[in-house]
């Protein structure tokens, strides 16, 4: 046996205490040895592979791989043709995986598929770009820089890289083109000869330059009971049946500085003798109101402007007495 102290730190090639070893250790260390709970210190790191090594070298040696396995930027500079890729990477190869597939039979990436691919974005030049068929795809023209949209039965032109071909959308939208719009779709009249089927609000803005031809004001016919507002937002020619004593309102005009104006048709019901109370914003011509017409159905007629928002109204008859229509 090999006891504790027999073997020094002191070490060299030709063996223990720089002394050739002698026959006992030699026939010792030829055969399993138990170290009875004690250390070997001190070795050297291995060189040969039967070589022992200390618990450092190997912790070392494992940290080295395991930083080693965690290192993606590919260390053994593997290239492309080594990796098995298409070195030569041309869009067509692409576009020829991604056909093949959208083909297989659980069509995993179509339009309906569980793992749905919508709005891809394929870029090849004019010559290549495949045909159309799958609705939701883009096409960029690398050599002509056109954008393209497929609609699942063809490709349609949007306009061009760099800045949108207007000329070519709007001959796209245009009465007779591929995707036309009518006054229905933009709510306008766009052109000599359309016709304007639907009410359009301006929203107080301008009307500029038109001719009016065959134009109607919008009519607003009621009973007065003892209170009346009459509304510009209703309409400016307001046909109103005196059923009983009337105070009028005058509400929503026009913004001051613009001018607003209604015409108001008076009429008396069977009984007569109704009387009306003016608001106070009402300015008369000679300063006073003018006095209506009371017998049973007759028919007064007239006008009120104003010019600041409703602040003043200037009111006048325009007609009195008119006889009851027949």
């Amino acid at each position: 046996e090999i006891y504790a102290g027999d073997i020094t730190d002191e070490r060299s090639d030709a063996g223990l205490c720089g002394k050739a070893i002698p026959p006992w250790v030699a026939e010792a260390l030829a055969q399993n040895l138990d170290a009875a709970g004690f250390r070997i210190t001190e070795l050297l790191d291995p060189q040969s592979a039967q070589d022992a090594a200390t618990k450092a070298y190997v912790d070392a040696v494992q940290a080295a791989l395991t930083a080693h396995e965690a290192n993606t930027e590919n260390p053994h500079s593997v290239t492309a043709a080594q990796a098995g890729a298409d070195p030569a990477g041309s869009a067509a190869g692409v576009q020829d995986n991604l056909d093949t597939h959208a083909e297989t039979s659980d069509a995993h990436h179509t339009k309906t598929g569980h793992n749905e691919v919508y709005g891809l974005v394929l870029v090849d030049t004019a010559a290549n770009r495949p045909a159309a068929g799958t609705a939701g795809r883009w096409f960029i023209s690398s050599d002509t820089l056109e954008i393209s949209y497929d609609d699942g039965a063809a490709w349609q032109s949007v306009g061009v890289l760099g800045g949108l071909d207007l000329t070519a959308h709007k001959a796209r939208h245009a009465s007779g083109g591929d995707d036309a719009l009518g006054p229905a779709d933009i709510g306008a009249v766009n052109k000599a000869g359309d016709t304007l089927d639907g009410d359009m609000n301006h929203a107080d803005n301008k009307v500029i330059r038109p001719e009016i031809k065959d134009y109607a004001e919008t009519r607003v016919a009621a009973d007065s009971g003892a209170n009346y507002t009459i509304d510009l937002e209703s309409g400016n020619v307001f046909e109103i049946t005196l059923t009983a004593n009337c105070a009028f309102t005058f509400t929503n005009p026009p913004a001051s500085g613009k001018a607003g104006s209604f015409t108001l048709i008076l009429k008396q019901d069977a009984t007569g003798g109704r009387t009306v109370t003016w608001p106070a914003s009402v300015k008369w011509a000679g300063g006073s109101a003018p006095s209506l017409t009371t017998d049973a159905n007759a028919i007064d007629i007239l006008t009120f402007v104003t010019t600041d928002g409703g602040t003043t109204w200037y009111g006048f008859l325009a007609g009195a007495a008119f006889a009851t229509p027949a």
